[in-house]
This record gives structure tokens, sequence and C-alpha cells, in this order.
């Protein structure tokens, strides 16, 4: 029981105490049975179960009336006009009799909070929360916290992380609910219409770009190192094949032109490659990625909306597919790949190999695919967006070939040639930057 303002001032034997404390009231006693009282008050007054308070008489004390407490009481029972209470203590020498005032004990503040609670809740599932850049983990969280100013971050993979600002006092209670806007799921097919070309989302993400030391076949160029790529793509389905090459340039320069349409496109170089990514981006209707010069092409940037060859990084990421398979779905090379253990020295038809997580084909094998980069060395730290070094000798190309062995066909395996070389065992895929 919560005694409110607890005062004890009785009359004992012999000598007389002044009353004090509770606040004065017009209710009185209409009732008393032994310990009970009846009190002319209820619910339609304030008066609740459990409330204490004092029995008081008046009495004439040199020459002027003076109030005394002669008993407390609390509340047991509470009707709409009329209420009970049981005697706690009656002083000694007095009698509680009807009539005679009662004075309810007032109730006590409630104490003051000095922290804030926030709660931070989001639209999507296996989000990550930040509060002031500090990461808290999955929504929804609930904190006590200092009253103040807070950042709230929320952010998820592929998705467009939000943050709102929110200022709280001392005893606030808030929950912020965050709603971020999430690309399409990885994996998930696209088929542009001015083309016909499949395409698979590959979001934004981290991933350990490079090799273990313990992977056999290992070069020493590729150092492991933690990669950011801030921008989901569309990542062709399959290499480029012959058939849709010729459908926008004419031609078909494959040697394994036999093999037919739906095989890979291969002896192009590297510049044929960007030539043909600015080819279909006109047909498309979209901007041009390459400012082409001759042999001097110059990049246009992640942000074109046009097609473009991957970056190494782009390339690695959308092979590993959130996973860490040796080779491009796989551990075994033969699933996903055509290489020189089984290829009978050709080119295949594209995606006839099992894709890997994000639905992509042939990442492994067929035939090498250019990238954007110049070949050079890994940075030192990690790295957001890369796009290589400035210039060099050879372009990267990735992923092995049917000419190739199996060490060729790892994720993490780096090749180059130069950039106006053409191979019959070297093509390319395209990438868009998803919108």
């Amino acid at each position: 029981m919560k005694l409110r303002q607890r005062i004890q001032c009785f009359v004992a034997a012999a000598m007389i105490l002044i009353a004090c404390g509770g606040a004065a009231s017009a209710a009185s006693i209409t009732a008393v049975e032994g310990n009970r009282l009846t009190i002319n008050e209820g619910t339609e007054t304030g008066v609740s179960e459990g409330m204490t308070g004092a029995v008081i008489t008046e009495q004439s004390v040199g020459g002027s009336v003076r109030s005394f407490e002669i008993a407390r009481f609390e509340i047991t029972s509470v009707g709409r006009t009329f209420s009970t209470a049981f005697l706690i203590q009656t002083g000694a020498g007095w009698t509680v009799e009807t009539g005679m005032r009662v004075s309810f004990d007032q109730p006590s503040a409630p104490p003051q909070s000095t922290t804030a609670t926030l709660e931070i809740r989001s639209n999507v599932s296996g989000d990550i929360a930040f509060l002031d850049g500090r990461r808290l983990g999955p929504t929804p969280q609930r904190l006590e916290v200092e009253p103040g100013g807070y950042q709230v971050r929320v952010e998820k993979d592929g998705c467009e992380a939000r943050e709102r600002t929110v200022q709280l006092a001392a005893g606030q209670n808030e929950s912020v609910r965050i709603t971020i806007r999430c690309g399409p799921t990885p994996g998930e097919l696209w088929v542009d219409p001015a083309t016909g070309m499949h395409f698979r989302y590959t979001p934004a993400g981290e991933f350990e770009m490079g090799s273990p030391a313990s992977e056999p076949g290992r070069d020493n160029d590729e150092r492991q190192h933690r990669v950011r790529i801030t921008r989901g793509c569309w990542m062709g389905e399959t290499e480029v094949t012959q058939g849709q090459w010729k459908a926008v340039m004419g031609s078909n320069p494959s040697r394994f032109s036999s093999c037919g349409a739906d095989c890979p496109v291969e002896s192009v170089s590297w510049v044929d490659a960007v030539k043909y990514a600015n080819a279909l981006s006109s047909r498309a209707g979209l901007e041009e990625c390459y400012r082409i010069s001759g042999n001097n092409v110059t990049f246009q940037g992640l942000q074109c909306g046009g097609y473009r060859l991957p970056t190494e990084a782009e390339w690695e990421h959308a092979a590993r597919a959130g996973g860490r398979h040796t080779y491009a779905g796989s551990d075994s090379i033969g699933d996903v790949a055509w290489y020189n253990g089984n290829s009978g020295s050709k080119t295949h038809r594209v995606g006839t190999k099992r894709a890997n997580a994000w639905g992509l084909h042939d990442m492994s094998g067929n035939v090498w695919e250019w990238c954007w980069d110049w070949k050079g060395n890994y940075p030192n730290g990690s790295a957001t967006d890369p796009v290589g070094p400035f210039a060099g000798s050879f372009r990267v190309s990735r992923g092995g070939s049917w000419y190739g062995s199996a060490r060729n066909g790892r994720s993490a395996d780096r090749f180059g040639f130069a950039p106006g070389r053409s191979y019959y065992y070297l093509g390319f895929r395209l990438v868009r930057t998803a919108s």
C-alpha cells in the first residue's frame, strides 16, 4: 500500500497533539460499525480504493478552536457517492463517531522522468537501425535515452537508406517509423523491351573481393579487400550472343559461328565491345556511356543510364552473388562452366550450365569477359565503387573460357588483354546501372 503524505499525529494519554497534514474536505462520516466507516464521498469526487486519510475533530484550546487528527483510515471500497474505509489506528482516549469530518491525504507527485523512450520501426525486414551513427541492429528497436536531438537512420542492402532527426524531452515516449525504398530483388529478371535481352538484378552491397591465401590456383594479384558497391545494376543474364551482336552490328566476327546465334560472340576487342554498348544504347533510346575517338575511350561514369561494360568489382560482386564459392555458383567447376576439361575445345550455347544465386549463367567459363578497368594492383585498403587505374596496358577480362583451365574460371581470377586485340576465347556481357 502506498501511503500519500503519511501524517501520524495522535493524541496520547495525558497529552494532546495538534493535527497536521491532510487537506480540508467537506467529507464526513455517516456511519461507524466497529473499525469500519462509511464516508459520504465516492468516485464522483475523486475518491479511489487505497487512498488514506484522517478523522478530524475540533476542540477549544485557550479560547480558540483547533483541529486534531484522532484516527487514520484507508479506503477499502468505493461507490459513486459513498466509500467504505477501515480504521488503521485511533488515538488513545478518542472515539470515532458519525458526523466527524474526514480529510483525504494529498497524492504524492509522481517521480519526474529524467530520460526519454525512443522506438524505431521501418517498413522492411532484414534492415539495420543506427542512432547517431551507432549500429543498433534490426528494427524494431526500443531505447531509453537522454533528452536531446538524435539522428535515426535505417539501411538495408539493395535499398535506399533513409534518416530522420528527432528531438526528445524528458519523459517523452516517441515512436519513429522510417520508410525506405527498395529496388528489385536480387536476381530478379528484366527483359529489355527494346532489345529483348535478358538481365538480372545485382543489388548494391559489400563483399570481400579477391581470394583467401588458401585457395588453390590463387595468384598474387588477388589480395582480399572489402569493396562497397553503392548502385544496383542490371547484369546480362548471359554473355552477349552472336545473334544479339549481328542484330546491332550487322555482321558476325565469331570464329565459332557454326555454333549458332545462341552461342557467345567472340573474336571481339575491348574497343569493339564498348562500340557495341553505345550502339545498343542508341537503339534503345538511352544515354551512350562512352565517348569514343579512335581507340581513345572516355567513360561517362557509373551514373550513366545506358549500356556499358561492368567494372571489375561489379563483375566479381555479381559472380559471387552474395556467396563465397570458388566458381560462380559452385565449388565444382563442371556444374557451372565450359572450360578446357569439358568443352571439347569450342564454345557452347549460353545458359546451358547452372546459374549462380542471382540467375547469371556462364560467369565462369565459355568465353572470357571484358571489363571496363585497366589491369592494375588492388588498393591497399577497402574501396567504394572502384573503376580501376587511370591508365594501363591491358584491360581486365574475367571468368575464364572454354580454352582456359579450372583456375581461370575462379571468381577471383584476373586476366588481361590489350584493348585492341581480339581472340576466339574472349567475349563480354553488358550491364546497366539501375535507376
